[in-house]
């Protein structure tokens, strides 16, 4: 449709302009381009080739169907319908290949959603560990080992208190934690 392809000349359009009117309020010299000019243009360049990319896809897309439907008739709706079921058949293969990964992927993604819903009483067995491979999951993401053990010292240093055993560092997962 023609119609999904506004949108796409709209924003090729646009980020051109913005490439065009930094060029001209630099002098029509790149030289003068601050970082943020840089990243703006690097962004916007970006941007335009993926957009004409886009468009020119569309357009021989369009080219090479007629021309099937000249050759094939209503045959020609096999190619695509051959492509769609070999891409399907291909992504199938991989998630099969990376089910194992997947499946920790989705039990950290669980955990999460269950420490923001306020969800996450474990006891003991499979979940108590799920539930600390996940945390560990969620400290090495947000950084956050770091800042609490930091904020621990503080605490520390500030009471009185003495200091507690050293703990690992975050980024040394314990071994009954990977299975091996």
């Amino acid at each position: 449709r023609t119609t999904h392809m506004t949108g796409t000349a709209t924003d090729m359009g646009s980020a051109l302009g913005r490439i065009c009117s930094r060029f001209i309020r630099h002098g029509c010299s790149l030289s003068g381009y601050s970082e943020q000019d840089w990243d703006d243009h690097t962004v916007d360049r970006s941007k335009f080739v993926l957009m004409t990319c886009l468009l020119l896809s569309f357009i021989g897309g369009g080219f090479i169907g007629a021309a099937a439907y000249t050759a094939l008739e209503l045959h020609a709706l096999l190619v695509p319908a051959g492509l769609t079921s070999t891409l399907g058949g291909l992504h199938l293969a991989y998630c099969v290949m990376k089910r194992e990964e997947m499946a920790i992927e989705m039990a950290a993604e669980e955990m999460f959603a269950r420490q923001l819903s306020g969800a996450s009483s474990y006891q003991g067995g499979e979940d108590a560990r799920d539930m600390e491979v996940g945390d560990l999951f969620m400290r090495q993401l947000s950084g956050a080992s770091v800042k609490a053990d930091r904020m621990e010292q503080f605490i520390r240093q500030i009471s009185g208190a003495s200091p507690k055993t050293q703990k690992k560092p975050m980024s040394e997962v314990p071994e009954h934690l990977t299975g091996s």
